[in-house]
């Protein structure tokens, strides 16, 4: 979620909202790499919330919304990855 610390190497439940076309993704990414790159992903059509797999280095990743037909990416969220100590 916005603003939450997910904890390294761990699932985790995103919310999301949109078109949920064929082949549209929520993909998790370093922040300004390629729109088609990724470190994880998981499809729309799953549905929401969507379940991703945290990396395991911590620091700050981009959430997005990839529609399959396209590759364009409609949303983008800050995903801040480290300890919740």
């Amino acid at each position: 979620p916005p603003g939450a610390v997910l904890p390294p190497g761990k699932r985790f439940e995103i919310a999301w909202t949109g078109p949920a076309g064929p082949k549209d993704e929520i993909v998790l990414a370093q922040p300004g790499s390629p729109d088609d790159a990724r470190i994880t992903a998981t499809l729309t059509r799953w549905g929401s919330p969507a379940k991703l797999k945290a990396p395991d280095a911590a620091g700050t990743y981009e959430l997005r919304y990839r529609v399959g037909a396209s590759g364009r990416i409609i949303a983008r969220a800050p995903a801040t990855v480290g300890a919740t100590e």
